[in-house]
């Protein structure tokens, strides 16, 4: 009996919405590498027309808290996301070694803070509160931190927790033998920096304050961190979610902080700090300094250039660009982008044209400003 042939997947025709997509990332691809090759005055030109016609770098001005002309010079901000194992044991990611990822942050960090250090640059440092402990144990019945009540189930776009135990990870002994869980050498390096970096607080594990996380749950795990960080001898005001899920603000206040990082912020890339009326100040993130796994030297040029002109778009408005990454940075990455943008800022600086700020800095710089008239005019793209 004659049938008709099966066809096999490969066989169906494209449907209209997906050769356009292909020829969308036909045509950005061609796009990175043709910015990637050209010289970096040309580059950032291009970089910049292509921009504009698309509305960025958005500037934001609040003219209820801000002056029309920004703080009167463009300021730059660095924070840092120190997490070690703690970010990566719930990751929907295939083949996720959390031990493994903080080992490498332990090993990296140091190279990157002291990039930081030599050029003279603060920058807000947010920690997993449990990473201060010199070690911990679990309890009689085997619970470990009790004081930390249990998390429901959730799931997110980056995580995926079905309990029931959220500290199942939890070596629970001491940074000689789990030097991936618990890290006070670390936090001292950061503390003791005579630059003067901020350390805001992560949670306590790395715990998602996100809507599915209860009120009870985030005061315990924002009160734990605060508790272990003033026995270290810091007072913490910034707080930064993990995976930047915001949410709980009421505990943020419960809690006695008073600023926190707000990502993604598309329509306010380069702006200044807002408070809300529930007295937190959100602190908007131009982006991302990493791009994914990329290690392409002249692709990453072209990322580099996107923050040098977004530092650009800062000086030219007296905003602010804000920029964070994690630690555990590629070491491409880093040569490629972080640390020649250090060094971007640290000439623009040393000449006059930008000030740099941990995110409470530029909190209290906004602050100590009330709105009055624009005194100057400005644009973004000639710079």
């Amino acid at each position: 009996m004659w049938e008709l042939p099966v066809q096999q997947a490969w066989d169906v025709p494209p449907t209209h919405d997906q050769k356009k997509a292909r020829m969308n990332r036909s045509i950005h691809s061609a796009y990175r590498d043709l910015l990637g090759y050209m010289p970096n005055r040309s580059g950032k030109a291009l970089l910049r027309t292509v921009w504009k016609n698309r509305g960025h770098p958005s500037i934001f001005i609040d003219p209820r808290q801000h002056r029309l002309d920004g703080l009167g010079k463009g300021s730059v901000t660095f924070s840092l996301d120190f997490e070690l194992a703690w970010a990566w044991r719930f990751s929907k990611g295939p083949g996720i070694d959390c031990t493994r990822i903080g080992m490498w942050e332990r090993a990296y960090l140091p190279r990157v803070l002291s990039e930081f250090d030599w050029r003279g640059i603060p920058a807000t440092w947010a920690i997993v509160g449990h990473l201060l402990l010199p070690g911990c144990r679990r309890r009689h019945d085997g619970v470990a931190h009790p004081e930390i009540p249990h998390i429901a189930p959730f799931e997110t776009q980056w995580w995926r927790f079905d309990g029931p135990d959220w500290f199942a990870h939890d070596p629970c002994s001491d940074a000689a033998a789990s030097p991936a869980w618990y890290a006070p050498d670390l936090f001292a390096l950061i503390r003791d920096s005579p630059v003067g970096h901020e350390i805001a607080s992560h949670t306590f594990s790395h715990m998602g304050v996100g809507p599915y996380c209860s009120h009870e749950v985030a005061v315990a795990e924002l009160a734990a961190t605060r508790n272990i960080m003033r026995a270290n001898g810091v007072e913490v005001e910034t707080f930064i979610h993990p995976a930047n899920d915001l949410g709980n603000f009421a505990a943020l206040v419960e809690t006695g902080h008073s600023i926190y990082r707000e990502y993604p912020s598309l329509d306010r890339e380069i702006s200044l700090p807002v408070r809300r009326p529930d007295g937190l100040w959100k602190v908007p993130s131009a982006g991302c300094v990493t791009q994914g796994r990329e290690t392409d030297r002249h692709r990453l040029s072209v990322q580099r250039r996107r923050l040098e002109v977004q530092i650009d778009a800062a000086v030219a408005t007296g905003l602010n660009a804000h920029f964070w990454l994690h630690p555990s940075i590629l070491p491409a990455q880093a040569e490629y982008v972080l640390f020649p943008i250090l060094d971007y800022c640290a000439r623009l600086r040393d000449r006059g044209n930008l000030d740099v700020y941990t995110m409470k800095d530029l909190v209290r710089a906004t602050r100590s400003l009330s709105p009055g008239r624009r005194e100057r005019e400005f644009d973004v793209h000639a710079a």
